[in-house]
């Protein structure tokens, strides 16, 4: 059966189409050569070309003097512990540095979850004590509108892209579903139920969220005392 061609290109299919793939294309060329132009690149590059010269001048020489061609073979040895040493050396600064991002982006989405659970105990305290006469229709309003500063918060990049944090990725999925079903609460029972959810949700997330932060900070603390 023949492929039918797709003559048309939206948002639903829009990486299929010719001018997408060109453009991706093109991107990974940019990217390859931008990378490639690196100064560091290119020294890395260098000293390993040295290297090599230096181990294969050592073996022709080292019938006419040996002790010449150990010497070269040492320093050939130091170029490319020097070498390792250095991308250990970047590979540890990188971590820490990625470490340092997803604790800020954690951090300050924890802040907004308990910002949210507070507000709750707030609003329970004040109902209890009969200071101010909060319906379950203000309740609701109040939580949706910290409910939008943390979508707000990622809308905005307070909260970064962590690819590697799948808790921000869910806080952020959960949090557009509940703002999405906020429109569909017609009486003081949906908005309980809403509430609940919703206080349900981030009380188990911000014990999440905790879990993380400590973790993080222990590596990086970690990184930051010992050599390795």
């Amino acid at each position: 059966m023949k492929k039918e061609k797709i003559k048309r290109y939206d948002e639903t299919n829009f990486k299929k189409s010719p001018m997408y793939k060109k453009h991706v294309r093109k991107r990974r060329k940019e990217k390859i050569c931008r990378f490639v132009s690196l100064p560091t690149f290119l020294w890395t590059i260098a000293f390993l070309i040295i290297s090599s010269l230096l181990l294969l001048v050592s073996f022709f020489i080292n019938q006419i003097t040996p002790w010449c061609s150990g010497v070269l073979v040492s320093i050939a040895c130091g170029i490319i512990t020097g070498v390792i040493l250095y991308f250990l050396s970047n590979l540890r600064n990188n971590k820490q540095h990625s470490l340092q991002i997803n604790q800020d982006n954690i951090y300050t989405a924890y802040k907004l979850v308990c910002d949210i659970i507070f507000e709750k105990i707030a609003l329970d305290s004040s109902r209890n004590s009969c200071a101010y006469c909060c319906t379950v229709e203000d309740e609701t309003k109040s939580i949706m509108e910290k409910i939008g500063d943390i979508r707000e918060a990622f809308y905005v990049g307070d909260i970064g892209c962590c690819e590697d944090v799948e808790e921000l990725n869910l806080l952020e999925n959960e949090i557009d579903d509940f703002w999405k079903k906020y429109d569909f609460l017609f009486n003081d029972n949906d908005r309980q139920k809403w509430i609940d959810s919703v206080i349900e949700f981030l009380t188990d997330e911000k014990a999440k969220l905790e879990f993380l932060m400590e973790k993080n900070s222990d590596k990086i603390r970690f990184i930051k005392k010992y050599i390795f």
